[in-house]
């Protein structure tokens, strides 16, 4: 008798504890200087790929009249 509920007991408790021990922790929320740079960053990206749809607003050289101290990439 004892055997059989230390067998039960056995069969219970190794499906959880190998469920508790492949648990996934959260990742934590990023912080609000980190919020911050993600986006400026895409507000950089939105500028750049902005700024390839545009072509008009360029000089011959391929400079904005507000990048005249920049080389042309």
């Amino acid at each position: 008798m004892k055997i059989l509920f230390l067998a039960v007991i056995i069969a219970f408790w190794l499906p959880g504890a190998s469920q508790a021990a492949n648990a996934i922790p959260e990742k934590p929320e990023p912080s609000l200087r980190d919020q911050i740079r993600a986006a400026r960053a895409k507000e950089d990206i939105a500028e750049k790929e902005a700024s390839a749809k545009r072509p008009w607003d360029r000089n011959a050289n391929g400079q904005r009249p507000w990048e005249l101290n920049e080389h042309p990439k």
